[in-house]
């Protein structure tokens, strides 16, 4: 997968666009550490990967509250822990935006 900086996004748009086209993804760093993902999409495909893409961060949730679970037992989870670990889920995925 290619990696992409900040700075070329900056002053390199449209070949990054375009080498969206046959890349499909890139990754999008600032200073060295990935911040985002860049990914082709058109009308036909844009509905169906943003639902793809918040089904693999629901399944990354489920799997840290499964892990946090798994540490603590199962059965000693409250709802308001499970609430909590969902609200920071939130919290972080608002700050990556």
């Amino acid at each position: 997968m290619k990696f992409v900086t900040l700075r070329d996004l900056r002053n390199k748009t449209a070949a990054i666009r375009k080498g969206l086209e046959t890349e499909r993804q890139m990754v999008l760093t600032a200073n060295g550490r990935p911040v985002a993902i860049l990914a082709h999409a058109d009308e036909e495909t844009l509905e169906a990967k943003l639902a793809a893409l918040r089904r693999a961060e629901a399944r990354e949730l489920f799997g840290r509250i499964r892990a946090h679970a798994k540490a603590r037992g199962p059965s000693r989870w409250t709802m308001r822990e499970i609430d909590a670990e969902i609200a920071r889920y939130r919290h972080e995925r608002r700050e990556r935006s």
